[in-house]
């Protein structure tokens, strides 16, 4: 009964770390769109960069209290490696402002929170 109970453990133990990288291992990058005046602004990111995705949805969080209406038709999706790359290089998390299919703002990677902040009021408080 003892042996049972140790190999339960065990191999409870070795697909913990397995199934917490599923979800990094895909392929799949999460998308967060809204649509401010007249702008597009697209965040794409992936299971590897929590940290920046985190800086950047706080951001549109606090944007979101401040500007309301702004942030009405707030969508969320995901979409494959592939495809965000067809769209536009993405390799980190990465938000894009675009006006009529052409890109007016590019921010990746890792940024200060005001930066982010600031950059996406240039086009929801106007």
């Amino acid at each position: 009964m003892k042996i049972k109970l140790i190999v339960i453990l065990i191999f409870i133990l070795i697909l913990i770390p397995f199934s917490g990288c599923a979800k990094s291992n895909n392929k799949v990058i999460d998308v967060v769109t809204f649509q401010p005046l007249d702008y597009d602004v697209s965040l794409f990111s992936d299971a590897k960069s929590d940290h920046n995705r985190n800086l950047y949805i706080d951001a549109i969080i606090e944007l979101k209290a401040k500007y309301p209406t702004a942030f009405k038709n707030v969508q969320t999706g995901e979409m494959t490696k592939e495809e965000a790359a067809r769209l536009s290089e993405i390799e980190e998390t990465t938000l894009i402002i675009s006006k009529n299919g052409q890109t007016v703002s590019r921010l990746s990677g890792d940024q200060d929170k005001s930066k982010i902040v600031n950059t996406l009021e240039k086009f929801v408080e106007k």
